[in-house]
This record gives C-alpha cells, sequence and structure tokens, in this order.
C-alpha cells in the first residue's frame, strides 16, 4: 500500500487565487529597497559617492518595479483569476497537472497580452512551448494535422444536460438558439426530476420570449440589461443572488440559469461587480455537497468579452452552438480555450446536415454534431423573421399584465412615503397584493422601484428597505 497521491496538491479556484495572491505578495521588494540602501552607502564609504549612488540607485529601481510588479500582478488575479503566470515551483506544476497545457496557455497568453511579471516557472513553461509549438501553430493556421473532433453521428443534446445535471457554460450568438435549448432542457429536467427546483435570472426582457420558461422554471428574475445602466443592472443583479441564496436554504440542489450572460457581466464590470464570477466560482466549488448547479449562456467564449473571468469558467462544461449563415464567428472562437482544433468547413457541413441549420459543440464528449431540432415555446421564429400566431394571443396578454404603469409607481411611492423611516420590500410588496395584486410579481416590484430610485425619488435595495430621497 501508498500514500502517494500527487492530486493531494489539487485545490479549487479560490484556493489557487489565494496561492498566487499570497506568492506576489512575496516579492521581496522592500528587502531589495533596504539592500540598495546598504550597498550604496557601504559602497561611498570604500570608494565614491557617485559610484555608491549609482548602486544603491540601481537597487532600488529593482525594489521599486517589483513593488510595482507585484501590485499588477494582485490587481489581475483579483479581477481577473489569472493565476498560472505567479505560480512557482510545486505549485505551477500541479497546477498544470490539474488543469491541462490549454488552460494554462490560455492564462501565460492573457498574461503575456497585459505584460504581466512571469514567475522564474511559468516563463521556463512559456518559451518551452512557443518554441516546441511553433511549427505546429503555423499548420493548424492553415487547417492542417486537424485532431478529429468532428462527429458525424448524432446526438441529444437534451439528454445530455439533463440524465446528470452538471455546470455548464453555453456560447452562441444572438439568434442561435440558447434561448430555444434552455426552454426544452427545462421542460426535460422537470420530467425526470421532479423535485428539482430551477431559478433564473435573465438579462433580456423581451415579450416575444417569454413562453420560453412561464410556468417552468419555478423562479425568475428579469431585467433589459441591454437598456440599463451598469449600477441599475448591478443592483438587480445582486439582489437577484440574494433570492437566489434565501431561495436555496429551503430547496436545496436548486439550478441557477444565468442567461443573457454577456450583457449581465459587461455592465457588471463597468459597475465594479465580482458578484457573477463569485457565484459560479462559489458553485462549481463547493456546490457538489448540496446538489446546486450552474448553467450560464454568453454570446462570447473570450473572458473578458463575456465579463468573466478564467477561474469561473475553467470549472463548466462547455457547449456552443452556430447556425450555418454566422460560421465565420468560428474563426475569431477557435483561439478560445473551450474547445480543441477543428476546421471550420467541417462544422459548416455538420450544420447543413441540421434540420436547423445549426452544428453543436458539446464539451462533454469534445466532438461537434449536426444540432437536432427542438420545439420553440416563444412567440417568434428567430430564422423567418415571423411570428408564431398559436403563442401570440398569450404573449400579448401576459405583456399588457406586466405593463409597469403610473398608478403602480404612484402606490409604491404613497407607501413608501406615508412611512416613518424605513420600509421593507415586503411590506411594499404586501401593500401592492392589497392594491394591485396582479402586479405583486416580484420582477415587476424590483423594476418599479428601481425606476423610482433612478428618478431620484427613493434610496436603498431591496437588503436594507426603502425610504425618501
Amino acid at each position: 500500500m501508498t500514500r502517494f497521491n500527487p492530486k493531494q496538491l489539487h485545490r479549487d479556484a479560490l484556493q489557487w487565487s489565494k496561492v498566487a495572491y499570497q506568492t506576489a505578495d512575496n516579492d521581496r521588494s522592500a528587502e531589495t529597497l533596504v539592500l540598495g540602501l546598504v550597498l550604496g552607502i557601504g559602497v561611498a564609504s570604500f570608494s565614491t559617492p557617485i559610484l555608491g549612488f549609482a548602486v544603491g540607485g540601481y537597487f532600488t529601481f529593482r525594489g521599486i518595479k517589483r513593488a510595482y510588479n507585484a501590485d499588477r500582478n494582485k490587481k489581475y488575479i483579483k479581477n481577473t483569476g489569472c493565476v498560472a503566470h505567479v505560480l512557482c515551483g510545486s505549485d505551477f506544476r500541479a497546477y498544470l497537472d490539474q488543469n491541462g497545457r490549454d488552460q494554462v496557455m490560455t492564462e501565460l497568453l492573457f498574461a503575456s497580452s497585459e505584460n504581466l511579471e512571469f514567475s522564474p516557472d511559468a516563463s521556463d513553461y512559456w518559451e518551452l512551448e512557443r518554441e516546441t509549438n511553433s511549427q505546429a501553430i503555423e499548420a493548424s493556421e492553415d487547417d492542417q494535422n486537424i485532431p478529429e473532433v468532428i462527429q458525424a453521428g448524432e446526438i441529444d443534446i437534451i439528454a445530455e444536460l439533463t440524465d446528470r445535471i452538471q455546470n455548464i457554460a453555453g456560447i452562441g450568438l444572438g439568434g442561435s438558439g440558447k434561448g430555444m435549448l434552455i426552454a426544452n432542457a427545462c421542460r426535460a429536467l422537470k420530467l425526470k426530476h421532479p423535485g428539482k427546483k430551477i431559478f433564473l435570472i435573465n438579462g433580456k426582457d423581451d415579450p416575444r420570449e417569454y413562453g420560453y420558461f412561464q410556468g417552468i422554471v419555478d423562479e425568475e428574475r428579469r431585467l433589459h440589461c441591454e437598456t440599463a445602466k451598469p449600477q441599475t443592472v448591478a443592483a438587480w443583479f445582486e439582489s437577484a443572488i440574494a433570492d437566489y441564496d434565501n431561495y436555496v436554504q429551503g430547496n436545496n440542489g436548486t439550478l441557477l440559469i444565468i442567461d443573457e450572460g454577456t450583457i449581465i457581466g459587461a455592465r457588471l464590470q463597468t459597475a465594479k461587480s465580482t458578484a457573477l464570477n463569485d457565484k459560479i466560482i462559489g458553485i462549481t466549488s463547493s456546490g457538489n455537497s448540496t446538489g446546486k448547479r450552474i448553467w450560464v449562456f454568453y454570446q462570447t467564449p473570450f473572458v473578458g468579452g463575456n465579463g468573466s473571468n478564467l477561474s469561473a469558467n475553467s470549472q463548466l462544461i462547455s457547449l456552443v452552438i452556430v447556425h450555418s449563415d454566422s460560421i465565420g464567428v468560428l474563426e475569431q472562437w477557435r483561439r478560445s480555450s473551450l474547445f480543441k482544433k477543428f476546421s471550420s468547413s467541417e462544422v459548416e457541413e455538420l450544420a447543413k446536415k441540421s434540420e436547423c441549420d445549426r452544428a453543436i459543440y458539446w464539451g462533454g464528449t469534445a466532438n461537434w454534431y449536426p444540432m437536432p431540432k427542438l420545439e420553440n415555446y416563444s412567440a417568434f421564429d428567430r430564422d423567418t423573421e415571423t411570428y408564431l400566431k398559436e403563442v401570440t394571443d398569450k404573449i400579448q396578454v401576459e405583456t399588457v399584465e406586466e405593463t409597469i404603469g403610473d398608478d403602480l409607481i404612484e402606490c409604491i411611492f404613497d407607501k413608501i412615503a406615508g412611512s416613518l423611516g424605513i420600509t421593507s420590500f415586503e411590506a411594499i410588496r404586501s401593500h401592492i397584493k392589497r392594491q394591485q395584486p396582479e402586479m405583486a410579481k416580484i420582477d415587476i416590484l424590483d423594476r418599479a422601484l428601481e425606476e423610482l430610485k433612478e428618478q431620484g425619488l427613493i434610496d436603498g435595495d431591496k437588503t436594507s428597505g426603502y425610504r425618501i430621497s
């Protein structure tokens, strides 16, 4: 028998960030500054003041530069989750063993593009890989020597998503079919796992798409983030996450779905909020014990562009949908670490074999497939740009019901103005249930309160309550 197990050196994303931060913090810049001062004085006493000044100045400059580089590394570790370039020795080797070459090289490429300082081990690995693979990279640009990742067969992608629920990062341009995929997966999930709860945070408020999730998800928080201010999106999203955390306490194993993650992430970045990354890392790092899972859907696979970071996305299984008319975007996406090298022309052939003119990549098998045709539960066919009559009438009625009118705004304002001090969200909702019961939905109240805040009439949030400005 043996206790040998190198995987004991593996850590979750948060732990790796902590190790990298501590490594960057231990930059020895202070010692270098002191050394420069001591050497400068020593050399000056035994030689000339000019030489002493030169020696002391050199080490002082090195100390300042070390401190500057360390501060930059700590900033990028905290904000982007990029850690590989900082790790040293056994930590670097363990990180490479746990996450693989592609992930490490993606991080080193990003660090290099940002002119961050590398540790000696990261620098040696970076130079060795660049030298070893320079010819292979040139060949890949000509679509030569491409590994076999194209699958001519079919895939039941709904079964892959719902037989065993995993943490997913879905990628697809607008109109690619992400919403339709989520809608079908939610319905299958409810059939296979009747007790499973679904909490949806939706970054788009489009009446044409209400049918995707009505009557299927257990809770939904919705905001049209495209036209909302970053601070509004941050307040709404952080409130939605707080609602999810409260909901999970009584519903262990709740699946969190975040749709339109790109616009949400972009607005959160502007507002200096890390709520999206924090929640992804939190669930992927410790969700197994409670059965919690997360699905996040973006329009781009690149961190920064979708508002996420490497630590958050590295633990998600990737899923990519591309329409035959948008194959060209794959030439940009192929640089992402989400999937292996592939031939765009072969992916295009798979899309043409699909009934819906799409190809799908599933990270669970690391293969591309023709996209199966799915049922459209929305009120709009994006391919033909036509409305679906059978659901349009129902959506129109629900849209009227969910319109925020002046009566609702005034009713909420009157309640807050008539209260002494702080008015809780639950008190406001109870008041609306009595006065306008059809408008007492949480999403509607959230939007109405945000509108009052944007008008400068009230201050506060759902956690601490509201008061007159």
